[in-house]
């Protein structure tokens, strides 16, 4: 088959080199060599022969029907060729097709399918060039691309147009020694112009943007001059306004313009517009895969300045992308969408950089000058866009990693000094606004921050004035919760009695919600060191301070209480200090407070008795000493003080019947005997009645020892307990004697004394 082909084209050749061949017998012969084109084998024994070269020349000479014929058949053999020698002399072929397609007097026909064959030529040399290399058989003229140029001018046939656009697109995919002679500003210009007027189609609209995207690709200032012809608004008008198809061509044509290492004065122009910056945030919610990932692309090219961030953060930047991420798409939109998030996290550490240094300038200042002003207010108001990406889900973690901890901590010790007025800047709200905005951010980064750096710049933050100080102190109270779990406590005694514990006392004597808050840096410590040195701050003097007006039932009593019990409870408490301050009276007091209303939890109730039962072991602890020492007066004195709490036996009785706090009551009779005269009213004996038949020995051995106290000290509650509240005691006691051996003994005691007659 080989042999017979190559002896045909032998044969063809020699046909076509008669000078007065019959226009019928021409194109029977184009005819045949058409269908050759359609098998590789022949295909490359007619290229590579003088064929190809003698059909070129035939061009010339021949009649428009024949010409047709001839340069589809030359398309047809380029574009399924395979290989192509490189001592073939495609050149001469650019050449003689080129002096054709300049000849207007040719049809319209002939011009269109010589330029396609001309751009199959090209484009087969070019992509050939950028593998092999350039050989010289196959040069193209620039006469060529004249030629090729002149097609897009107005007055062409459209399909000329879009076929001359094709080989541009075609040409300039691949990299050649042509590029240059193509990437010119006026066919840049042209191609706009034809998509604007002459695009009757999507796919005519595409491949005049494609064109001008792989021109824009090789020579990126072609979309500077489009833009400066044309106006920007168009382009965004017709990104806005298209199919997301052809969305997705334009973005590509902008990618390729604004991809530069030095953008000229336009590319600039072009990257501030506010209206690219919304558009593309809007396309990042395209539901075309490839036009959202352009769109996030040119998104990270756009982001070049803090200016630009802040305006995209502005435009729900972070939220658009926080909604794709969590969507989630194919491979190549989210390796877009990840290099978006990770353009937009390399600008926090330069946004905390920024704001250190224009702090730093500043600090302890009186008069900066305009210019440190200014770049304090600009870095200052960059800072809530570190926020957004710190709240966005997606994003945090990554955010987190590109912080630094200790320049956080700098930063928030910096900002203080100048709300305070140790630097003359004018701008409180702003730097309010900024300790704010940093807090809720050390809040997102507590996790990971080093306690040991921020306790201070907090202890600091929480003794400044302003609407930021609520937030300081919330964070103090997380910081805390943290420092416990982490820190040694020599360390946390350390650290807390520096910084934080100075003030105090000044946060408890503030108006709420500052002295909760307060508490709740201290009770945790309390809990870990409870030999913490708060009355040398005046803390416990705040307290006893605040008993006196605390409203019962709210959150703050309970914290209160359960700081005092703690304290109290801890071995190197002076007491006697602490009868200086009237602790046990305003402890009393609030403790009949306290029972008169019906709403207090259990959880204050608790604190309370342990209170009243840290007071009364310090008490019984006096009175043994005076015993053992048989110093009297002392114990008497201590006695005498604490009288007051006498008046709480009530209150106990009915915590008592339903709590398993400490025995408090229990420690009061032991010191005072009966002189409470309500201990056996009908309503105290029910009370009394009900914890015998406790099923906790202890409860009930307790409630035994309470009763043989008041009925021994004082004789004179049998007298006037009237006679059922008797029998019912005494019917409970039996029960407990008989369920509880151990406790027979205690039993049979208070027994006798229920059946004994008092004396008259």
């Amino acid at each position: 088959a080989v042999v017979s082909t190559q002896s045909t084209g032998v044969e063809i050749a020699e046909f076509l080199s008669k000078k007065n061949n019959n226009t019928r017998e021409l194109l029977s012969c184009m005819g045949y060599l058409y269908n050759l084109a359609a098998t590789e084998n022949c295909v490359y024994l007619i290229v590579n022969s003088e064929l190809l070269l003698t059909l070129s020349y035939l061009v010339k000479s021949s009649p428009d029907e024949v010409q047709l014929r001839i340069v589809q058949v030359i398309g047809a053999l380029i574009q399924n060729s395979t290989t192509i020698e490189p001592e073939t002399q495609l050149g001469e072929c650019v050449t003689v097709l080129t002096d054709v397609l300049r000849d207007s007097s040719r049809s319209p026909a002939v011009r269109l399918y010589t330029l396609a064959s001309l751009g199959e030529l090209i484009f087969f040399i070019a992509s050939q060039e950028e593998t092999d290399g350039i050989n010289s058989n196959w040069s193209v003229p620039s006469s060529t691309f004249v030629c090729i140029t002149r097609c897009l001018r107005e007055g062409e046939e459209v399909h000329t147009q879009l076929c001359a656009a094709k080989i541009i697109e075609n040409v300039c995919g691949v990299t050649s020694q042509y590029n240059k002679q193509i990437c010119k500003d006026a066919i840049a210009l042209a191609l706009w112009k034809l998509q604007m007027k002459q695009a009757a189609t999507d796919s005519a609209y595409i491949t005049f943007v494609r064109a001008l995207t792989n021109m824009t690709a090789f020579q990126p200032p072609l979309l500077g001059h489009v833009v400066s012809k044309i106006g920007l608004v168009n382009v965004l008008d017709n990104l806005n306004k298209s199919q997301p198809y052809i969305q997705k061509e334009i973005l590509n044509f902008l990618l390729h313009g604004l991809r530069v290492e030095k953008p000229s004065a336009t590319c600039k122009r072009i990257m501030s517009d506010r209206n690219l910056l919304s558009l593309a945030i809007n396309l990042l919610g395209n539901p075309h895969s490839v036009t959202k990932s352009f769109a996030a692309l040119l998104l990270a090219l756009l982001l070049v300045g803090n200016e630009t961030l802040i305006a995209a953060c502005n435009l729900k930047l972070i939220q658009s992308l926080d909604r794709e991420l969590k969507r989630g798409s194919d491979e190549f939109s989210s390796k877009c969408l990840a290099f978006l998030s990770h353009c937009l996290l390399s600008f926090i550490p330069t946004l905390l950089d920024k704001v250190e240094i224009s702090l730093k300038k500043v600090e302890n200042r009186r008069n900066p000058n305009s210019n440190q002003c200014k770049d304090l207010n600009t870095s200052l108001s960059s800072l809530p866009t570190v926020l957004h990406l710190l709240t966005s889900r997606p994003l945090s973690q990554h955010a987190l990693s590109t912080i630094n901890m200790e320049q956080l901590c700098d930063i928030l010790r910096m900002l203080p000094s100048i709300q305070s007025g140790d630097t003359g800047l004018g701008s409180p709200g702003l730097v309010e606004e900024t300790l704010s905005t940093l807090l809720s951010m050390s809040e997102i980064c507590l996790p990971h921050m080093d306690i040991q750096l921020a306790i201070p710049t907090l202890g600091q933050l929480c003794q400044c004035h302003g609407d930021y100080r609520g937030a300081a102190v919330q964070l103090c109270v997380r910081t805390t919760e943290r420092a416990v779990h982490v820190l040694e406590p020599a360390q946390i005694t350390s650290l807390y009695s520096q910084h934080v514990l100075p003030v105090i006392q000044e946060m408890l004597l503030e108006t709420p919600p500052l002295p909760t808050l307060a508490l709740r840096i201290i009770l945790p410590l309390l809990s870990v060191t409870p030999e913490l040195p708060l009355e040398e701050h005046g803390i416990v003097t705040a307290l006893v301070e605040l008993m006196k007006d605390v409203d019962p039932v709210g959150s703050l009593c309970s914290l209160i209480l359960e700081t005092l019990g703690i304290f109290m409870s801890s071995s190197n408490v002076d007491f006697s200090w602490l009868y200086t301050l009237g602790v046990h009276e305003q402890l009393s007091l609030l403790v009949l407070k306290l029972g008169v209303t019906p709403e207090v939890g259990e959880t204050t109730i608790l604190a309370a008795i342990k209170c009243l039962s840290a007071l009364l072991n310090y008490v019984m602890g006096v009175v043994k000493k005076a015993l053992q020492t048989k110093n009297k007066s002392s114990g008497e004195d201590v006695l005498r003080r604490s009288q007051c709490v006498v008046n709480t036996c009530g209150v106990l009785l009915v915590w008592y019947q339903y709590t398993t706090a400490p025995p408090a009551l229990l420690s009061i009779t032991q010191l005072y005997g009966g002189q409470y005269k309500d201990f056996l009213t009908p309503y105290n004996v029910d009370i009394f009645t009900e914890s015998l038949r406790d099923e906790d020995d202890n409860r009930v051995k307790t409630t035994l020892k309470i009763l043989k106290r008041i009925m021994t000290t004082d004789p004179v509650l049998l007298k006037t307990a009237i006679a059922s509240t008797k029998e019912q005691l005494s019917r409970a006691v039996i029960a407990v004697k008989t369920a509880s051996p151990t406790l027979v003994p205690l039993s049979d005691e208070v027994l006798k004394l229920l059946q004994t007659k008092p004396a008259p």
